[in-house]
């Protein structure tokens, strides 16, 4: 990161969540900014719906960590909360940063004209209120109104091409 490359953070690794070696990802991120790296070489994801397994201390797997979407809210969340990072510096990571890594910055990362319109709307105690995707309501007053494949009823699963 020191030498102008990217670091990535996924948020759904930590210590609370069955990595007892990881450094919870909020304070990843802060230990780097500490360290010298500047933020704009910070992106963090949340492997959303992947997997991860999940070792002993003998190096076996006895299970996997699903990376839940509210893995990546929740540091964003304890980067302003917990350890202090301004809310404009926190969203960097997670926002313009992955954007331009992914060489995607003209339609993600940022609110601009001919961009996706992806925003999301937060209340003062950083509840989520609303989620846009493509101009399309998620969330809506804090209600899930579209579900993904992976959270689907197992009878409708056949049918998440229709939503």
């Amino acid at each position: 990161g020191k030498l102008g490359g990217y670091v990535e953070v996924t948020a759904g690794i930590a210590p609370h969540l069955g990595f007892p070696q990881a450094v919870k990802p909020s304070q990843a991120i802060v230990q780097m900014l500490n360290a010298g790296v500047k933020l704009s070489n910070i992106t963090m994801s949340s492997d959303a719906n992947g997997n991860m397994p999940v070792f002993d201390s003998d190096g076996n797997v006895i299970g996997l960590e699903v990376q839940a979407v509210t893995h990546l809210f929740y540091e964003f969340r304890d980067l302003v909360k917990t350890e202090g990072l301004p809310v404009d510096q926190a969203l960097r990571p997670v926002t313009t940063n992955p954007a331009r890594a992914l060489r995607l910055g003209d339609v993600k990362g940022r609110l601009a004209v001919g961009s996706d319109a992806d925003v999301l709307l937060i209340q003062p105690d950083f509840t989520i209120h609303s989620l846009y995707a493509k101009g399309r309501a998620l969330i809506e007053n804090g209600k899930q109104v579209v579900m993904g494949m992976y959270e689907q009823p197992p009878q409708d699963r056949l049918n998440w091409t229709k939503r």
